[in-house]
């Protein structure tokens, strides 16, 4: 009940007790027609604000954005002016609204915003919250429209964009070691000098050049031909965590970044998803729009569920039959039985490394004071060991594990795959 609604209501109860008191019998007929109207009137404005047509358009400038862009948008409302409306647009929790998201008026409201997209995923604009006056303004109504328009958000494309800037300078190649890949060659064509990266070949160092340059440099070679490659992502609630980037918002990042390197160099790329099962699955290829049906993959895809290594894997390697490069992303302390899990990828003829992010280096503990740094040292301790004991394993059946922290992570992964496409791993 709105103000007007309660101050209609003393005026009647006052003009009844009034004509009682004071034996007026109009004024108490008068203020039971009042009382008439007022009861009428709530009845009527509710079913009239529940069955009032309300046509809603809203103009996106586009469906599709990346993750830290902004997009113009628009909202109009219009109805019987008969009624008065409070309108209010929502959005998803990652789409932060700029300028004007809500209005008031008789028959129309519009009103104009930016939307900025934190964080990859399919977002929502809408519903419409409403709030609606009956035509003597004495009660409101709440409603909500149903109508709303989905944005997809990629995942960050700034690392793309550098990369192709530095293309376009000639320089990535020179930094990277990133050459197109061929049909025929040798396997052992010289192409340059890179830095050292942790879990190169010593035999592939190049000792002139590292004692020349004070630096541990590494010789880089052609490889025969181009690679399949699968890019495999852990979007389960454990890797959900971090201060402001999350170890998942780093490794589909990092995916998306190596994904255009690799269709770049013409390999054949594709990627999955999992948590307690294989949630998406894109079929290796070098195709154009390769890189695009990727990003909606991203896109579209949630953190959700714990990780079941064994389920995903038996789940993946039924789907996903040649031989191919897969670079897993997760945090291999989350479950033991990654061990047995990546076994049976290996068994199924793949090359696999993995790139593991470190928990205490994405959401680092508080470390003000002498007992929150030993506590927080004695876990990271703790995690390192259990990381070692599962590297040693791993390493057994020829699978590297290369731990990252959010400042590494990119760089290290890049080094990972090319390392491996020198090496032809899985030549097509």
């Amino acid at each position: 009940m709105k103000l007007n609604g309660i101050l209609f209501l003393a005026c009647i109860a006052s003009m009844m007790l009034i004509g009682i008191l004071f034996g007026a019998p109009y004024l108490s007929l008068l203020g039971s027609a009042m009382l008439f109207v007022f009861i009428a009137s709530y009845f009527y404005g509710r079913k009239a604000a529940q069955e009032l047509e309300i046509k809603c358009e809203r103009k996106i400038d586009r469906s599709k954005i990346a993750a830290g862009s902004s997009i113009p948008g628009a909202t109009s409302l219009s109805f019987d002016p008969s009624f008065h409306i409070n309108a209010k647009e929502s959005f998803s929790p990652s789409l932060i609204p700029e300028g004007k998201t809500s209005g008031s008026g008789k028959g129309e409201i519009k009103f104009d915003y930016i939307i900025k997209a934190e964080d990859y995923g399919l977002s929502r604009i809408g519903p419409v919250s409403l709030v609606i006056d009956d035509p003597l303004g004495l009660f409101s109504f709440a409603r909500e429209l149903e109508s709303h328009s989905e944005l997809f958000v990629y995942p960050d494309l700034s690392e793309v964009k550098k990369f192709d800037l530095a293309l376009k300078r000639r320089s990535t190649v020179q930094t990277h070691g990133m050459r197109k890949g061929h049909e025929k060659g040798t396997g052992t064509e010289f192409v340059n000098l890179r830095d050292y990266v942790p879990g190169d070949e010593l035999r592939f160092i190049d000792w002139k050049a590292t004692a020349r340059t004070d630096k541990v440099m590494v010789r880089t070679f052609q490889s025969e031909k181009k690679q399949r490659v699968m890019l495999v992502v852990d979007l389960s609630q454990g890797m959900d965590t971090g201060a402001g980037r999350t170890m998942a918002d780093a490794a589909v990042n990092t995916s998306v970044l190596l994904s255009y390197i690799a269709l770049k160099r013409g390999d054949l790329v594709g990627c999955s998803t999992f948590s307690d099962n294989v949630k998406d699955y894109l079929k290796p290829s070098d195709s154009r729009v390769q890189f695009y049906r990727m990003l909606d993959l991203f896109s579209k895809s949630e953190i959700k569920g714990e990780t079941d290594y064994i389920s995903s894997f038996e789940r993946l390697t039924d789907i996903h039959i040649k031989r191919s490069i897969i670079i897993l992303f997760t945090d291999i302390t989350k479950n033991r039985n990654i061990v047995e899990a990546i076994r049976l990828v290996v068994a199924h003829g793949h090359a696999v490394m993995v790139i593991s992010p470190f928990e205490p280096w994405f959401d680092p503990y508080a470390k003000q004071d002498p007992v929150s740094k030993n506590i927080a040292r004695a876990v990271e301790e703790k995690m390192a060991m259990e990381i070692d004991d599962i590297k040693s394993e791993l390493g057994k059946m020829g699978v590297s594990v290369v731990v990252v922290s959010p400042e590494d992570i990119t760089q290290k992964s890049i080094g990972r795959y090319i390392h491996a496409v020198n090496l032809g791993l899985a030549t097509v």
